[in-house]
């Protein structure tokens, strides 16, 4: 990993349970509203699989073989060491360079990934790679307010300018040749519970270790106050679930 953020923003992302807020409760219920539209056993992608918390579960729910894909080699490390014999591979790559077969995927799974590539280029490119009525399941932050507060906005500006309404995220993906079928929120005590509170334990494990001064110390700044914003502002902005056909 050549660049130094990139490097330190996954660092304090090592060994955490999740790599960024989910919901398994939630996600059974979504795996289960889509395996009467699959066939059995499907072949499954995640994309952005981080240490394949998400992988490990369609493979529980749907059955089938997952291909888990993160461009993070730590993280993908940490998936190969959970691996016993799961019909699960991981590939370190790039998600919209995959070298898969055109039309040949059943399901496409994205917990909060897809928008480090471009919520728009995610869709366009996943779509080739499904097959016909194939199904697309990606979470990414929304916002739940039209009028955000100025300080949130902010924050969002410079870490995804490109932030959405659910309307919105739904308009895109029918004009990209996509039926809507479902969206789902994640609630506040589901982010504290499996990202905020594990990630504290992990800053707070860190900062003893790094200078004042350095990019890491910035990172685990920049790491706080965006739970302190969530904790204020939570009810402003959050993660849904879109679930979407291939037309």
């Amino acid at each position: 990993m050549h660049d130094p953020l990139i490097q330190a923003l996954i660092d304090i992302h090592r060994e955490l349970p999740r790599k960024g807020p989910g919901d398994d409760d939630l996600s059974r219920q979504l795996m289960a509203y889509v395996r009467p539209l699959l066939p059995a056993p499907p072949r499954m992608v995640d994309m952005g699989c981080g240490n394949g918390h998400s992988a490990f579960l369609l493979i529980k729910e749907l059955r089938g073989h997952v291909t888990a894909v993160d461009f993070a080699e730590p993280f993908i490390n940490e998936l190969k060491r959970r691996l016993v014999n799961e019909p699960i591979t991981p590939v370190l790559g790039d998600m919209l360079k995959l070298g898969l077969e055109p039309k040949s995927v059943d399901l496409i799974w994205s917990e909060g990934a897809a928008f480090a590539v471009g919520i728009d280029n995610a869709l366009k490119t996943w779509s080739s790679l499904l097959k016909p009525q194939g199904v697309l399941v990606y979470s990414d932050a929304v916002w739940f307010t039209p009028e955000p507060s100025a300080e949130v906005s902010a924050f969002w500006q410079t870490t995804d300018p490109n932030i959405r309404s659910v309307g919105e995220n739904i308009n895109r993906a029918e004009r990209l040749g996509y039926r809507f079928l479902a969206a789902h929120s994640m609630t506040q005590t589901v982010w504290w519970a499996s990202y905020y509170d594990p990630m504290k334990k992990r800053l707070d494990q860190l900062e003893p270790t790094v200078s004042s001064g350095t990019l890491m110390a910035d990172v685990i700044a920049s790491a706080r106050r965006e739970a302190e914003l969530f904790k204020r502002y939570g009810h402003e902005y959050g993660y849904a679930f879109f679930v979407l056909q291939k037309r």
